[in-house]
């Protein structure tokens, strides 16, 4: 009686399979246990509670929890079973208790199922299960809490996580009383037992089976609070075009029963080609992030919008952008006694990028339609003396799928001032009203002058002016978006041209006038040769070479030949050749005697110039717009 406590964890150690004793001895120990409970009286009511913790001693149990779902918000019901079974090799069927204890490491109400007399057949069975509390409801209930040995019996639950925690079984306690005595064994369920797989009995089926759980660890459950019940919509009209402010929605409701505050954060990836796309939201401005953004307070089953602006630039293709839309409870005038979660809402958005305007220009030269300079003009030039006049067809396309208001068409020089606009159907000036559905064409023609290129190197540098679009999707209320597509023309040069002007027939030995027009557009004066190939079926008379034509600054003179045909029909022109004479100039020479050298007398370099059938127009195609006007036509 002075050491009850370690007698009977002794004994119920003894029971237990880990004791390694001869099963007789068990049912022997059990005999002796039973005696000593009825006959024996504790030495004072304080003592006369014996606790054994299976901690302390072998476990006359295998202790098993498991949880259905892995986690579990705070408040509702979760699922759960507790398996203890008794070994065959136990000898604890002659222990029957009163009472079963579960205890939860979350500090809820205890789960209590009491003890009964047995039923008809009640025991019998290797597996007997056992429902706690009404349907979806936790609670306790009652059972024959006596096992015979290698038996198990299920306790099938609710229970209703109240903090956030990693929810297991504590304990479970199950109490004897026998005479006076009062024995609490404390079992302790195996949360790291990898031995063998958990399994979840199934008890609506006939009969009952058992399922495998897949979790990781169905011993644990992870009970937090509940996420905010917020719903967020994201509307755009896809796909976007190029230099526009695209509009992108944002619609968050609270389906909430508490206030909650919403946050807006977008990340814009980068570019294929590294473009400088922008993101516009209030004040807010980024190529990259704009984060923490606040959309105000939503109260219960309320809806916000809010609006963001992508600005598309470079070239066309997907742009791809991060949207997460973050809410969180305000602490003030929440009803629930839990207050849920942070919740976060994740979208991916990828916005193809079109250009609003496909464009091909036609473009014509017409040289010298002006009479050049005078030998004896004396006024000074303006630079557009030998100026081209210019014809260009700018055909637009609307590249849809939607419908563009057109307010403004304009041809900007200010980047090529050899450049200027005489003409155009369209005023640049005067506001337009124009509306392009998807697919239509519209045609502009401009009259230009072009300043002619001096040098080589001046006319390998072609001139860009612009055309500049003002447009705007229709209904649209915001400013007309500007799209600047460059234009490419390249000057023709100043250079001596030798054109011929041919009668469209000749009569046999009649003579005919051959007129060759000898130009120098240039500053500078030039000395030229010139000589007649001998050509069959023709005559004529006068010097076949003559060997200096000297030709002033802006100076044009005509050569007049008479040759008589011989032959009936088509035959070929007597071929005349023209060379152009280049010497050392003046300052070159004189440069070279300052330095001391005399150089050695050189003989001047000869360049053929082509002589061309007189014409006053030459079209100029631009390969890059090939493939467009291909489409066009």
């Amino acid at each position: 009686l002075g050491d009850a406590q370690g007698l009977v964890g002794a004994i119920l150690g003894l029971l237990a399979p880990d004791s390694r004793i001869e099963v007789g001895r068990r049912e022997e120990y059990a005999e002796e246990l039973r005696v000593f409970l009825r006959t024996t009286t504790p030495p004072s009511p304080e003592r006369s509670v014996i606790v054994v913790d299976s901690a302390d001693v072998a476990p006359l149990f295998t202790t098993q929890i498991a949880f259905w779902h892995p986690t579990s918000n705070i408040g509702l019901p979760i699922p759960f079973q507790l398996s203890l079974s008794s070994l065959p090799t136990s000898r604890s069927s002659s222990l029957v208790f009163d009472q079963l204890e579960l205890e939860f490491n979350d500090g809820s109400e205890k789960v209590i199922v009491s003890g009964r007399e047995a039923k008809e057949g009640e025991g019998e069975g290797k597996v007997e299960s056992y429902k706690l509390g009404e349907d979806g409801l936790e609670g306790g209930g009652d059972a024959w809490l006596g096992w015979r040995d290698g038996t198990t019996k299920v306790f099938c639950g609710m229970i209703r996580g109240r903090v956030e925690s990693e929810l297991t079984l504590s304990t479970a306690t199950l109490t004897i009383k026998e005479g006076n005595w009062t024995i609490k064994l404390i079992l302790r369920p195996e949360l790291d037992d990898p031995r063998s797989p958990l399994v979840w009995h199934v008890l609506s089926k006939t009969p009952p089976t058992t399922v495998r759980l897949r979790q990781e660890n169905p011993r644990i459950c992870s009970v937090r609070p509940r996420s905010l019940k917020v719903k967020a919509e994201i509307r755009h009209d896809s796909p976007a075009y190029l230099g526009e402010q695209y509009k992108i929605r944002v619609d968050v409701t609270n389906e909430d029963e508490v206030e909650v505050e919403v946050f807006l954060d977008i990340l814009l990836q980068p570019g294929e080609d590294d473009s400088r796309n922008t993101l516009s939201i209030d004040s807010h401005t980024s190529s990259s992030l704009i984060k923490a953004v606040s959309l105000g307070t939503l109260s219960p089953s309320s809806t916000l919008s809010k609006t963001f602006c992508l600005h598309c630039v470079g070239s066309p293709g997907d742009r791809q952008l991060d949207v997460s839309i973050r809410s969180q409870p305000t602490l003030l005038g929440s009803p629930s006694a839990v207050v849920p979660s942070s919740t976060e809402i994740l979208q991916t958005l990828t916005i193809p990028a079109l250009a609003p305007v496909f464009a091909a220009f036609d473009t014509h030269f017409h040289k010298k339609r002006r009479a050049v300079q005078h030998l004896l003009d004396f006024e000074e030039p303006t630079g557009w003396e030998g100026a081209s006049d210019v014809t260009m067809v700018a055909k637009f396309c609307a590249a849809g799928p939607w419908e563009l208001e057109v307010v403004g068409l304009r041809l900007d020089c200010v980047e090529a001032p050899d450049v200027r606009v005489v003409s155009s159907s369209v005023k640049g000036d005067v506001p337009l009203d124009l509306s392009w559905r998807p697919h239509d064409y519209f045609n502009v023609i401009y009259r230009l002058e072009v300043m002619a290129a001096v040098s080589d190197e001046d006319a390998s540098i072609p001139s860009r002016p612009s055309l500049e679009i003002l447009w705007r999707r229709k209904g649209d209320t915001f400013p007309p978006t500007r799209t600047t597509l460059p234009i490419s023309l390249r000057p023709l040069q100043l250079t001596p041209t030798i054109s011929v002007r041919l009668p469209p027939y000749m009569k046999l030995h009649q003579p005919t006038s051959l007129s060759y027009l000898f130009s120098n557009p240039t500053d500078r004066v030039l000395t030229l040769s010139m000589q007649i190939d001998s050509a069959e079926g023709f005559v004529f008379a006068g010097p076949r070479k003559t060997p200096s034509v000297i030709l002033a600054p802006s100076e044009e003179r005509t050569f007049n030949i008479t040759v008589i045909p011989l032959v009936v029909g088509p035959c070929v022109v007597p071929r005349v050749r023209v060379f152009e004479i280049e010497r050392i100039s003046a300052e070159d020479e004189l440069a070279v005697r300052r330095e001391g050298d005399v150089p050695p007398p050189e003989a001047p370099k000869m360049k053929e110039l082509a002589v061309v059938e007189e014409s006053a127009v030459g079209e100029v195609a631009e390969p890059s717009q090939a493939h467009l006007e291909t489409d066009l036509r």
